[in-house]
């Protein structure tokens, strides 16, 4: 996204609406002045148990969460967020928001204006999805049913294909639940919190379980090589092969 905002300056300015030890507490929490802390760190600076700093910074999130002024106040902030959200299906890979919006240097102030909004939710990471924040009831289920849509059309395949055929499969082949199409965004944004769903050096998409995606052994390496090659190789081609393949594929 191309607009930028203060985003320091505005957290800063909605945590002066709180008790010191509060927002003490939040700062540290969240790393808004430096490195994320633990309810343990915490509570050992203050001599207080890591349930009295739970409870603290729970306070804190309920004070702000109730405090209708400070959406108002910051009421472009807040739309920009939403707007970024529909844009990409309203759900996005929490590490992806960190690079579109926080630039790194501001996630965790990103990150701390959507936990106080209401409007978001958080879901950690699990077996088959990335951590992600979404805000709308069905986003979650769409998400799933489409990704379960995509892996399925993939072990149909049998092999990588490239991110243009991949954008086809969503563009009309997948719609969302209540019959809407999904946009190239939504769908990209769907992919991208999948564990199964990854892209190889050669820009290809596939299973992460496809050796050409996620090559096990020097066996997998050599497969991909002479796949790739066309034609036969002699075993020392095929070794200084694999060797480039190794360099790229580990950047």
């Amino acid at each position: 996204m191309s607009v930028q905002f203060p985003y320091k300056k505005i957290t800063s300015a909605i945590l002066a609406s709180l008790p010191a030890k509060a927002k003490a507490v939040l700062v540290r929490r969240f790393g808004l002045e430096g490195e994320r802390e633990t309810l343990q760190e915490i509570g050992t600076s203050y001599d207080i148990t890591r349930e009295r700093v739970r409870q603290i910074e729970d306070f804190g999130l309920r004070t702000l969460r109730a405090k209708k002024d400070i959406f108002k106040t910051h009421e472009a902030v807040f739309a920009h967020l939403e707007d970024y959200m529909k844009s990409r299906g309203n759900l996005v890979r929490e590490d992806v928001i960190s690079e579109d919006l926080g630039q790194k240097s501001f996630a965790s102030h990103v990150f701390f204006l959507l936990t106080i909004a209401e409007a978001f939710e958080r879901k950690g990471e699990s077996d088959d999805l990335y951590t992600l924040w979404y805000n709308a009831p069905d986003a979650l289920g769409n998400a799933k049913a489409v990704i379960a849509k995509t892996t399925d059309l993939f072990r149909k395949k049998g092999a990588p294909v490239s991110f243009e055929e991949m954008l086809s499969w969503g563009k009309g082949a997948l719609v969302a639940t209540g019959g809407a199409a999904l946009s190239s965004e939504a769908f990209l944004s769907y992919i991208a919190c999948s564990k199964a769903v990854e892209k190889n050096p050669f820009g290809e998409y596939g299973l992460r379980e496809f050796p050409e995606i996620h090559p096990r052994g020097m066996r997998d390496e050599a497969y991909i090589v002479l796949k790739r090659g066309g034609a036969p190789l002699h075993f020392r081609t095929v070794a200084q092969e694999v060797t480039k393949y190794r360099k790229r594929y580990t950047g």
